[in-house]
């Protein structure tokens, strides 16, 4: 499974392997639910299961990084949200 990072533009992104070295796609997660798969010098992807079932990991994971509650207890969330 691929590693997220933050691109430049701040998203998280990380780049899956086809079935060669040389066949790598990029993969960027903009807090949606969501995988944009930048195919730009492909002509079309063949995915496996586990590639798939790999992404959907990928997504929960920088979904959760998105969260505001991510580093945060979540009592500590609470009390920092209470109004004065």
């Amino acid at each position: 499974m691929g590693k997220l990072y933050k691109d430049k533009s701040g998203a998280y992104a990380t780049h899956i392997q086809g079935r060669s070295d040389l066949n790598s796609v990029e993969c960027t997660f903009h807090n949606d639910n969501c995988v944009a798969l930048h195919t730009d010098s492909h002509e079309y992807l063949v995915l496996s299961k586990e590639t798939l079932l790999d992404l959907v990991k990928l997504i929960d994971e920088a979904s959760d990084l998105y969260s505001p509650l991510n580093g945060l207890d979540r009592g500590d969330f609470w009390e920092s949200s209470r109004p004065l």
